[in-house]
């Protein structure tokens, strides 16, 4: 038993490594689309989000194809390194249905990864765990954005008046972040096999359309009813973060900092807050979720009136609430289901969908042809987000209470 758990957690390990390179340059890169692209921007993570919110029903099949999560996970590493390469030299109609595809890669990775760390814990540990994964998956996001404030410390940012073709120095980031994120595969390639790995010889004999079926009725199934909202939020408020938040800030070099700031909290916390969970319970881990993002939203309303520190502080609540939702979420989703490979296809297919309603409603709050949002447009964003937030929460106490 001792080796067998010394194996899970270096299991853990090398999963965090790995994702953390892996999606090194999709994490920094995302908190700039928008800023630098603008609308197509916003197309252009809408269609990504909304091709990985509805991929996740054919996810399960899609594992069979590849024979087990951790060669799924190794070959999708290439995929992401190609797909931030392309933002190098912006070709629109390339980009949007690139942006399709990656969303199905983005589904089948992240399905693959909860399944895997959920194959590697068990009901003891698994919010330690999830925290160990998530500080190192945030160790690599950390030092990106840190990277890509001190390059873009010398080189400035231009306004581009298209979003076509080269854009300079965030071009020449968006080929570094590429060519990072393809180190993945590294760690990827040295994953051992799960003790639940030889369930996957099982499923793969399951024929593709009675896969779909279990997906279907899993999305549909009164014990996942009252998550639906939470898992939604979970997706919404991270979008909401890199699009209409980093957005306000007006020295846009300045992202690149505050993200970085928002990474180590959650590098330095994830960890904490599993322990916490493991604790005092599923209920008062995601009230505590609730109660930062809350004050990160007023916090960051009295910021974008003066665009100093306060930004900072806000980030950092954001990221305090994000690390315990990322924590809890996946904890429930490996504690209390069975059918691991729907469950946690469920879990990403409502956490991007709420990603992708968060991307395609960002336009509608811009007035006219500026950048940044007036005063009312900003208060009506951060109510929504609020409502959004108070709403998780009553749903997630209901789960809690019904399930």
């Amino acid at each position: 038993k001792p080796a067998e758990k010394d194996i899970t957690m270096r299991n853990v390990v090398t999963l965090g490594i790995g994702m953390s390179l892996c999606l090194i340059g999709i994490k920094v890169s995302s908190s700039f689309i928008v800023p630098i692209l603008g609308n197509v921007g916003s197309i252009s993570m809408a269609l990504l989000y909304f091709s990985n919110s509805f991929a996740n029903f054919f996810v399960p099949p899609l594992l069979n194809m590849f024979g087990n999560e951790r060669r799924a996970m190794f070959w999708t590493v290439f995929e992401y390194c190609l797909y931030i390469l392309q933002f190098a030299y912006i070709i629109i109609p390339l980009n949007l249905v690139w942006s399709f595809i990656h969303g199905i890669f983005a589904a089948l990775i992240w399905t693959a990864e909860g399944i895997y760390l959920c194959a590697n814990s068990n009901d003891t540990d698994r919010g330690k765990k999830s925290g160990i994964f998530w500080t190192l998956y945030m160790t690599g996001a950390a030092g990106g954005n840190i990277a890509v404030y001190f390059l873009l410390k010398k080189m400035d940012i231009n306004d581009f008046p298209t979003s076509k073709g080269w854009h300079g120095a965030a071009s020449i980031m968006f080929i570094v972040l590429a060519v990072t994120s393809v180190l993945g595969a590294i760690p990827m390639a040295m994953l051992k096999p799960s003790a639940a790995e030889t369930r996957r010889k099982f499923v793969a004999k399951t024929s593709q359309k009675v896969l779909v079926k279990k997906m279907v009725r899993m999305v549909v199934s009164p014990n996942m009813r009252w998550l639906i909202i939470p898992m939604f939020f979970v997706g919404f408020e991270y979008v909401f973060i890199g699009s209409m938040l980093t957005r306000q800030v007006h020295q846009t070099g300045e992202v690149g900092l505050m993200m970085s700031l928002f990474c180590i909290v959650e590098m330095i916390m994830s960890t904490p807050f599993g322990l916490l969970l493991d604790r005092i319970g599923n209920v008062a881990s995601f009230l505590l979720s609730t109660l930062l993002e809350m004050a990160a939203i007023i916090t960051f309303w009295f910021a974008n009136k003066s665009q100093g520190g306060l930004f900072y502080l806000a980030f950092i609540f954001l990221s305090l609430s994000d690390s315990s939702y990322e924590t809890v979420v996946p904890t429930i989703i490996g504690r209390n289901y069975s059918d691991q490979e729907s469950a946690n296809s469920t879990y990403r297919l409502f956490q991007y969908m709420g990603g992708c309603i968060c991307y395609l409603i960002a336009p509608l709050f811009v007035d006219g042809d500026t950048k940044y949002v007036s005063d009312a447009s900003l208060m009506r964003e951060l109510t929504l987000c609020g409502v959004l937030c108070l709403l998780s929460a009553v749903c997630f106490i209901l789960y809690e209470r019904l399930f």
